[in-house]
């Protein structure tokens, strides 16, 4: 069954009530189908929420996250064990931390 969507704004709660019976009916605007009204197959109970209804709608920034995380952390290691923090005393200080005159 089909109609246009005057006619369907004009007797949708009727639409609707035929829809819950198991009929499927197709909208259309200047002769071209545009959309269906079909039932909805099972009703959430109410409280009741779709998990996973979201999947595949979001990405991470950084979709290799864990990846980089383990290569900075090679990184830091490598620094922290292959060289000295503090290679000698900052400019102006003895190796005590007493400025040089």
């Amino acid at each position: 069954m089909g109609a246009n969507v005057h006619h369907s704004k004009s007797w949708l709660s009727p639409l609707i009530q035929q829809a819950e019976g198991g009929e499927d009916f197709i909208i259309a605007r200047e002769d071209e189908p545009d959309g269906n009204l079909v039932p909805v197959l099972e009703k959430p109970e109410e409280g009741y929420r779709i998990l996973g209804r979201l999947k595949g709608r979001f990405g991470s920034p950084l979709a290799n996250w864990e990846e980089k995380c383990a290569l900075i952390d090679k990184e830091l290691e490598q620094l922290m064990n292959d060289e000295p923090l503090i290679s000698g005393p900052p400019p102006g200080m003895d190796g005590w931390g007493n400025p040089v005159e």
